[in-house]
């Protein structure tokens, strides 16, 4: 787990394994719902596929989501990612991950969620897949 402050406010927490199957989004969802209940609201990025499920919601994992966004055009801007976020809860909204497309989603496009993550308001919790899907992307 990675977590990244900001003027010493947790803003953003990363959760991922080394390997798949080892409950990291169960500990993410988990954390999301806490930071909603001290926040006020929280967002939970779904990048690994399966958190809505985790919080018994019946979301569409299979319409876009923040898997296809990052590997969308590089002309669709970060403005579009609030349209594609899910209500569980009064305080808790999830970015679905969707669908993605067969080529790993670029190191730019990375970058670029991840300062928009920070840049947001309340606490963000990333479900994120296991390293062997990401490293490709980031080296």
């Amino acid at each position: 787990m990675i977590a990244i402050a900001t003027q010493g406010v947790l803003v953003v927490t990363v959760c991922w394994s080394v390997k798949g199957g080892s409950g990291t989004t169960v500990v993410a969802a988990a954390l999301a719902v806490v930071q909603s209940r001290r926040a006020g609201s929280a967002l939970l990025v779904d990048v690994a596929g399966d958190a809505l499920a985790a919080l018994g919601s019946e979301g569409n994992e299979s319409g876009a989501g923040v898997r296809s966004w990052l590997c969308a055009d590089p002309t669709v801007g970060t403005d579009a990612l609030a349209a594609l976020e899910v209500r569980v809860g009064p305080e808790l909204s999830v970015l679905a991950s969707g669908f993605g497309a067969s080529l790993p989603p670029s190191r730019e496009r990375w970058e670029l969620l991840a300062a928009h993550l920070t840049g947001e308001s309340r606490p963000v919790v990333v479900d994120l897949m296991h390293r062997e899907e990401v490293t490709g992307a980031l080296t």
